[in-house]
């Protein structure tokens, strides 16, 4: 859901800007754990497979911090997929991804009730603190308990709009499919 406007945002990023000598990271997906961002990254290479140019590149536990930053100076890197603990340590740690992230143009929390049940709400606050002001923000979360309410006055402008996709008395129907051989269950929210 989220990959089709991130993707649009690069492209209107890369037209309009100037050749610049650090190239900036447009947008950054937020999740919170390695295997969404994995998936998500993958998505969005499929999605990109004709855009020369575009890189999609991932910051997430359990790979050697070194390997990560001569991937980020080696590699293009326009959109990041990121788990904010991870983000955080290059952060921290002046690997040179604020630089990049100084040409953000949206900024992406998915899942975000699942990123706050782990415990990731000051990491992601310290990470926001980072980012320009003037960008877009989209999050998405399954339920909007009263953390992610307050994540989202941090992260969103005053002026958001909420976009319920499910509706008030709906009831969530889970449904097996196949994708590429691999099973996934989809949830489907039926009306009463």
């Amino acid at each position: 859901m989220t990959r089709l406007p991130a993707i649009e945002t690069v492209l209107k990023a890369m037209s309009s800007s100037t050749s610049q000598r650090v190239p900036p990271i447009y947008v950054l997906i937020l999740c919170p754990t390695r295997e969404l961002a994995s998936q998500i990254a993958a998505v969005a290479n499929v999605l990109l497979k004709y855009q020369d140019g575009i890189g999609v590149q991932t910051l997430v536990g359990g790979i050697r911090f070194k390997v990560d930053q001569k991937r980020l100076e080696s590699d293009p890197c326009q959109i990041l997929v990121a788990t904010p603990g991870r983000l955080l340590d290059h952060i921290e740690n002046k690997s040179g991804i604020s630089l990049r992230l100084m040409g953000l143009r949206m900024l992406v929390l998915d899942e975000a009730d699942h990123l706050l049940d782990l415990g990731f709400r000051k990491d992601v606050e310290k990470i926001v603190d980072c980012l320009p002001r003037q960008r877009q923000s989209l999050l998405f979360s399954a339920t909007i308990p009263k953390e992610v309410r307050r994540i989202s006055q941090l992260v969103l402008k005053r002026e958001h709009k909420y976009v319920d996709t499910v509706g008030m008395g709906c009831v969530e129907t889970p449904v097996k499919a196949s994708y590429n051989n691999h099973c996934h269950t989809l949830k489907f929210a039926h009306v009463n």
